[in-house]
């Protein structure tokens, strides 16, 4: 399994002062657990508190290898904040992918 993260997500991590140790419980989350019930689903996201964050990433296959992309991270008392920028992104792709742009 890989983990992977967006430059949106970096840019979060960084501008949340989101520490080493948080990003590393973050990963181990997400290896541990990549698809949980818990999850709430808007679009191809998924949702997830992890520790004192909200958490939106993916899971794919990249050949035979399961690919986990954190597309944002949010603090946890944010998640309507998250929950409504995962829903433009998912139009945002939905129109790409309907217009070919």
């Amino acid at each position: 399994m890989v983990v992977d993260t967006t430059r949106v997500a970096e840019l979060d991590i960084a501008l949340h002062r989101v520490s080493d140790g948080e990003v590393e419980q973050i990963v181990a989350a997400l290896v541990a657990v990549p698809i949980s019930p818990k999850d709430v689903g808007i679009g191809s996201f998924q949702l997830r508190r992890i520790g004192a964050w909200d958490v939106a990433f993916t899971n794919t296959r990249d050949g035979g290898v399961h690919v986990v992309t954190v597309g944002a991270v949010e603090p946890a008392m944010q998640r309507d904040r998250l929950e409504q920028r995962l829903k433009q992104i998912a139009l945002i792709a939905t129109f790409r992918g309907a217009t070919g742009l």
